[in-house]
């Protein structure tokens, strides 16, 4: 489901931020929402437990969106980061706001939300 499909049916959208070093003006938001529809609840636990930011986990989110031509913006960003290769030293960071993405698991996800709130890894 693409990102307008998901606005469209008044369902949460999940809003994320993907930025190269500490360059501002290299920077993309974009939404995550289709992610965390397709995501299993393994995937969408591991995001979390990582705090939704900086982490391998997180980086998915950003590629699995540009993979599955989600966001333009996004796809050249990560296409450039990828073609400048190590020796350039172009990083990405990807943020993915917790706000949001507990809110979509406690609407889409609420067994998930249920285990996950006991472990005290959604937050208030």
């Amino acid at each position: 489901m693409g990102t307008r499909n998901a606005a469209q049916a008044g369902r949460r959208r999940v809003h994320a931020v993907c930025r190269v070093g500490d360059n501002a003006d290299l920077r993309v938001d974009f939404d995550a929402t289709a992610w965390f529809e397709a995501a299993t609840d393994a995937n969408i636990e591991a995001l979390l437990r990582i705090g939704c930011a900086g982490d391998k986990e997180a980086d998915a989110v950003a590629r699995w969106v540009a993979r599955h031509g989600h966001d333009v913006e996004l796809q050249q960003l990560l296409k450039q980061c990828d073609q400048a290769g190590k020796s350039a030293r172009l990083t990405f960071d990807v943020k993915i706001s917790r706000a949001d993405a507990d809110g979509w698991v406690r609407q889409h996800r609420p067994e998930l939300a249920a285990r996950l709130a006991e472990e005290g890894l959604l937050s208030r």
